[in-house]
C-alpha cells in the first residue's frame, strides 16, 4: 500500500524495478486505461491496454500479446483477467483503488501462479483513502436515482400510466444526457440497471439519424425548390416533438441532400448521431410498481455496496496489522502473520543507507525511485534525520547530508 500525491512517478519506479517483469496494471475507466499506456510508452515502458470498449479484433490482438510476450505490461480495467491463465505475472498494481477487498483478493491472485516471488502493489493519495467510503457512497446509484431515471424516460417518450407501447423508441445516449445533465457514463449505467431489474430492454441500431435544430423564422426564405419539401418536413417533426430541437430521419437521400445545403446555409442545425438505442418498456407503464421493485431490488445492492466501500477503506487505513491477516479475518478465516507484506516486511532503508545514498542532494523522486519501501515509511525516515539534523533540504528541495 503506496501512498503518494504523484503516482505516475511512483508507477515508473516501480515497473523500472520490476524491469523485464510481466505486470498488470488495474485502473477504473477506460480513458484512464488510455492515458496511462501512452503516459508508460512516453516513459520507454513498452505496454499495451485493454477495455470492453474495444472491438473484437482488438481484443483478440491484445490477448495476445498479453500471452506470447515475453514481460508484457498491461493497462486494463477488470473486464481484463478473468479466464487468463498466465503463471509468470510478477506484479498486479491497483492504480486506482478497487471497490471492494473482494475485488482486490481476486485480482492480486493473478500474480504469481508460479510459486515464484510476485508482487501486489496499491497506489493512491492518502486523501483519496480517507475518503474513499464517502465517495464511493456519492457515485452508487440510489433507489431514488433509478426511478428518477424511469421517470424521465416516460416523460420523454410521453407514455401515459397503463400504456405499453408496441414500437421501440429511439433513444441517442450522448444526446439524452446533456438533456438530463448526466455523465454519458452515468446515464448508460441507469439505463443498464433498470434493463438488469426487469424494467426496459434495450438494443443497439445501426440506423442512422440525426439531431436538427429547427426554427422556422431562422430558416427564412425557401430560395431552392428542395427547401419546401424540407420545411415541410421538419416542420410536422418539430410540432411532433414540441421542440426546436428533435431527432429526425430523413426517409430518402433527396431529403438528406437538402437538409446538409440548408445546414451549410446557416438555415439548420444539423448533427448525426451515431450511439442510437431501440429502447422499450417492459411491462406498462406503473409507476408505483417500479418504484417498489426498486426498493425491493436494489436497496439491497445499495446497502452491499457502502458496505463493501467501507471494508475496503478500513483495509487500506490498517497499517499497523499484516494484510493479509486482515484479509483473512473479513472472509472470516484465521492466518498467520504473511511475513511479506508493507506492514511485516516495511524494507524501510536504515539510516546508513539514506545518509550514503543523501551524500550527493537527491529529490524525493530519486529517493522513491530506488528504495522499495512504501512513500509514507520512506518519508517518515527522512523527516527523522531532518529533525535529527543528519539531513536537510536544500533550496532545490533535495535531501543532503550535513
Amino acid at each position: 500500500r503506496f501512498y503518494h500525491h504523484n503516482k505516475e512517478v511512483l508507477l515508473i519506479s516501480i515497473l523500472r524495478r520490476l524491469a523485464l517483469s510481466t505486470a498488470l496494471i488495474y485502473v477504473r475507466s477506460r480513458q484512464r486505461a488510455e492515458r496511462l499506456s501512452d503516459l508508460l510508452n512516453k516513459a520507454s515502458i513498452d505496454c499495451q491496454f485493454y477495455h470492453a470498449g474495444l472491438s473484437v479484433a482488438e481484443k483478440s490482438a491484445r490477448l495476445k500479446y498479453f500471452v506470447t510476450a515475453a514481460h508484457p505490461v498491461m493497462v486494463c480495467t477488470s473486464a481484463f483477467g478473468m479466464g487468463i491463465d498466465r503463471a509468470d505475472v510478477r506484479a498486479v498494481i491497483h492504480y486506482d483503488i478497487p471497490e471492494s477487498v473482494e475485488q482486490y483478493y481476486q485480482e492480486i491472485g493473478r500474480a504469481g501462479r508460479d510459486q515464484n516471488r510476485a508482487h501486489a502493489i496499491l497506489l493512491s493519495e492518502r486523501e483519496k483513502v480517507t475518503g474513499f467510503a464517502q465517495k464511493a457512497e456519492f457515485e452508487i446509484q440510489t433507489v431514488e436515482s433509478l426511478y428518477s431515471a424511469y421517470k424521465k424516460l416516460v416523460a420523454l417518450f410521453q407514455i401515459a400510466e397503463g400504456e405499453l407501447p408496441k414500437e421501440p423508441f429511439l433513444l441517442s445516449l450522448s444526446q439524452t444526457a446533456i438533456k438530463f445533465d448526466l455523465k454519458v457514463h452515468q446515464w448508460y449505467s441507469m439505463l443498464r440497471s433498470l434493463e438488469k431489474y426487469g424494467i426496459i430492454y434495450w438494443s443497439e441500431t445501426r440506423k442512422t439519424e440525426w439531431m436538427v435544430t429547427f426554427d422556422s423564422d431562422r430558416f427564412g426564405s425557401r430560395d431552392r425548390e428542395s427547401d419546401d419539401a424540407l420545411f415541410r418536413s421538419l416542420s410536422k417533426a418539430r410540432n411532433k416533438a414540441k421542440s426546436e430541437r428533435f431527432i429526425f430521419n430523413f426517409s430518402s437521400s433527396i431529403l438528406l441532400k437538402a437538409a446538409e445545403s440548408a445546414a451549410r446555409r446557416k438555415k439548420i442545425q444539423l448533427e448525426k448521431i451515431d450511439d442510437l438505442f431501440q429502447i422499450n418498456l417492459a411491462t406498462p407503464r406503473e409507476d408505483q410498481y417500479v418504484h417498489n421493485l426498486l426498493i425491493k431490488n436494489h436497496g439491497p445492492y445499495v446497502s452491499l455496496k457502502k458496505e463493501r466501500a467501507l471494508s475496503m477503506q478500513q483495509f487500506l487505513l490498517d497499517t499497523d496489522n499484516c494484510a493479509m491477516q486482515h484479509i483473512s479475518t473479513y472472509f472470516g478465516q484465521h492466518s498467520e502473520a504473511c511475513g511479506i507484506c508493507d506492514y511485516c516486511d516495511p524494507k524501510t532503508p536504515s539510516e546508513a543507507e539514506l545518509l550514503t545514498f543523501c551524500s550527493t542532494p537527491r529529490s524525493i523522486n530519486d529517493c522513491l525511485a530506488t528504495f522499495e519501501c512504501s512513500p509514507q515509511e520512506l518519508i517518515k525516515s527522512l523527516e527523522s534525520l531532518v529533525e535529527d539534523r543528519t539531513l536537510a533540504l536544500n533550496a532545490e528541495a533535495k535531501f543532503h547530508t550535513l
